[in-house]
């Protein structure tokens, strides 16, 4: 039994796909299973996924032959996983050397924790031009603000995602799926940590801004308020989630220039 199971779901990914497959291949921790969704991508994404197979039968190959969506494709990962932890990559990341390792001797030594992110590099596609640094110990008000945790950086207690039916598939939550697990899992009193290294490389490009759309920004829009309730925080702090909704009124172009200042 390997002891992590890596989850990734590609869509279209065939230009950085073989970087990311890479990254966890070259890992300093090698007792692993990577397990990627090929979500009904009309590329060579499946073909590349193969030739991986091939090589290394601790690659898996799970085809969905229509898009399927992000949260239904890493649910499908997740029940063909057999390790203890499940890690989160994404198809245009890459994870450092000693991400998994890390991420593992954490989780082992510190058994009230029940997931574990990363800080981040940040890489526009050409460079890496800043880093993000994450809170080591978010509580519940930074979880709901949605300054916690990075999706692709995260490993998880298999258990624990397996007992709450892990991603949420409703339309909803689309693009937002992350946001709605931290919340949820905070809300039924799981915690996560992270450490304080930069162990992913994250793509943050032109087309990462053109996802945060309007529609998007409506549906974070809401979950706050759900969550809000949930997590039970005070009612005062509901000018957070209007704040929110004045982003839909700055052009990305702008937001993207503020982010490269703030984190570079």
């Amino acid at each position: 039994m390997p002891k992590v199971s890596v989850i990734m779901s590609t869509l279209n990914g065939s230009s950085t796909l073989r970087s990311s497959i890479s990254s966890i291949i070259n890992q300093s921790f090698q007792d692993w299973e990577l397990i990627i969704c090929n979500d009904g991508s009309k590329d060579q994404s499946e073909e590349i996924i193969k030739s991986y197979c091939k090589h290394d039968r601790r690659i898996k190959l799970l085809n969905h032959r229509r898009n399927e969506g992000l949260s239904k494709s890493l649910n499908d990962c997740i029940k063909l996983s057999i390790g203890k932890y499940i890690a989160r990559m994404d198809d245009d990341d890459f994870s450092k050397p000693n991400r998994l390792a890390a991420q593992v001797e954490f989780l082992d030594k510190n058994t009230n924790v029940d997931w574990v992110g990363t800080n981040i590099s940040i890489y526009d596609g050409k460079r890496v031009y800043g880093k993000r640094e994450m809170l080591a110990t978010p509580n519940k008000f930074d979880v709901w603000l949605g300054h916690s945790f990075v999706h692709p950086s995260i490993m998880i207690k298999s258990d624990v995602l397996k007992k709450i039916d892990g991603y949420n598939i409703s339309s909803e939550v689309t693009r937002i799926e992350d946001y709605d697990l931290w919340c949820k899992l905070y809300s039924l009193g799981y915690v996560g940590n992270n450490l304080q290294q930069e162990l992913l490389i994250y793509r943050e490009d032109d087309g990462s801004f053109e996802k945060r759309d309007i529609k998007r920004r409506i549906r974070l829009f809401k979950c706050m308020k759900y969550w809000r309730k949930r997590l039970q925080i005070s009612f005062i702090y509901f000018f957070c989630e209007y704040i929110l909704l004045l982003k839909c009124f700055i052009p990305n172009s702008l937001i993207k220039m503020i982010h490269q200042h703030m984190y570079s």
